[in-house]
């Protein structure tokens, strides 16, 4: 379809619009769901017993701050990816890969030095109750950003939905990093780091499904 028919199909079947909020805005309300329902998830699980100990140990504030980055330069890349025009700079979509690479080094820095150390601890174990957790603290910030950007045009829209979903599985990691009481770095790294990035990948495909309204158009 050429550019001129697809403008005329645009406007042959245009609709009454509600203006969206800007980007800064919507990233802000969006923070605002996501803290009110990890807490409450956390809260529901029940949080693990020693996590004022856990709280003031570097090797957690490290990996903690990185899931929280990852979080929010997701949503924010997610939010502007769904706006037509307002992705000044592929950063918006590659930040948030990066950051969570930073975090698969960081845990396997950990690794290295307790290897170093002989102390390092491999063994993975069946902890599918955190890869659960995961997916069900972030569920609904997920939910949430998935369908406001669904509200606007995502012409990215693959990108759209793995941001998202990268999103949520960073919220996941994170509250499940408050219940979950192994501080293991082969358990984080495989139970609770790994879903995110699986999560990711379902949000590409999701996206494709969902968000590709530009696509449906031809």
């Amino acid at each position: 379809m050429r550019t001129d028919e697809l403008v005329r199909k645009l406007a042959a079947e245009a609709a009454p619009v509600t203006r969206l909020a800007p980007v800064p805005w919507r990233l802000a309300v969006w923070t605002a769901c996501t803290v009110a329902a990890a807490v409450a998830a956390v809260w529901a699980f029940g949080a693990r017993q020693d996590l004022a100990v856990a709280l003031a140990a570097p090797a957690f504030q490290v990996k903690a701050a990185l899931l929280i980055l990852t979080a929010i330069t997701a949503a924010a890349g997610a939010l502007l990816l769904s706006v037509p025009g307002a992705e000044r700079t592929a950063a918006v979509r590659w930040l948030p890969l990066a950051v969570v690479a930073a975090l698969v080094l960081w845990i396997a820095g950990e690794l290295g030095a307790a290897a170093a150390a002989g102390t390092a601890n491999w063994r993975i174990g069946a902890a599918w109750g955190c890869a659960a957790e995961v997916m069900a603290v972030g569920f609904v910030p997920g939910a949430v950003l998935f369908v406001m950007v669904r509200r606007a045009a995502p012409l990215r829209a693959m990108w759209a939905g793995l941001l998202a979903l990268m999103a949520m599985g960073a919220v996941g990691a994170l509250g499940t990093s408050a219940i979950c009481p192994s501080d293991r770095s082969m358990h984080v790294l495989v139970w609770h780091v790994l879903p995110l990035i699986v999560i990711g990948a379902v949000g590409a495909a999701a996206g494709y499904v969902l968000l590709g309204w530009a696509r449906r158009l031809r």
